[in-house]
């Protein structure tokens, strides 16, 4: 079954919504429990702080596995050479 542009639209629409009704009764929750705004901003640099660290610990892991999967590659394109050449 395929969907039309308006079909898309509307379901694209409604899940904006949805994220934005979470967003709001997230938000109610926090302000019931008595956060303070200063707590909520501490709490959402130290998220932003924490995010930056797993992204670059990420880019150095995907760095690492590059190579080796590189290095891998090239090991087995020199075996393929040999076994073709015998």
């Amino acid at each position: 079954m395929r969907l039309t542009a308006f079909q898309a639209l509307a379901g694209g629409i409604g899940a904006i919504f949805t994220m934005a009704m979470v967003i709001a009764l997230g938000l109610r929750w926090i302000y019931r429990q008595g956060v303070s705004s200063e707590k909520l901003v501490s709490a959402i640099d130290a998220n932003t702080a924490a995010t930056a660290k797993l992204s670059v610990a990420y880019e150095k892991f995907s760095e690492e596995t590059g190579r080796e999967l590189l290095d891998h590659e090239k090991r087995i394109t020199r075996l393929e050479d040999r076994a073709g050449q015998n």
